[in-house]
């Protein structure tokens, strides 16, 4: 028979411990809409400022905008502008010590 071919097994990379995530908004549109979000449908205080909107999590952010995109009144552009700063999520990652 034919000769054996031996493979070198690759490591699985080791999964990164994600300890948080980054929002970041480019435009006073998006910190707006951002705002309208928080102010609608984020019940944890009771008005939402530019001055507060850097201690809120992001992911609660997200899930306000989520909200916001679905409802018919919102126009396809700001949509587009909800996708955009959804899609701008970073998540932050545990820097491996060593």
């Amino acid at each position: 028979m034919g000769q054996v071919v031996n493979f070198i097994r690759r490591k699985e990379p080791e999964a990164k411990a994600i300890i948080g995530y980054r929002m970041s908004f480019y435009s006073e549109e998006e910190l707006e809409i951002a705002l309208v979000a928080l102010n609608m449908f984020g019940w944890e205080q009771i008005r939402y400022t530019k001055n507060n909107l850097k201690g809120i999590d992001p992911l609660f952010i997200k899930r306000c905008l989520l909200r916001l995109k679905h409802l018919d009144w919102i126009s396809r552009d700001g949509r587009k502008l909800i996708d955009n700063i959804i899609s701008n999520v970073e998540e932050i990652y545990q820097e491996k010590a060593g």
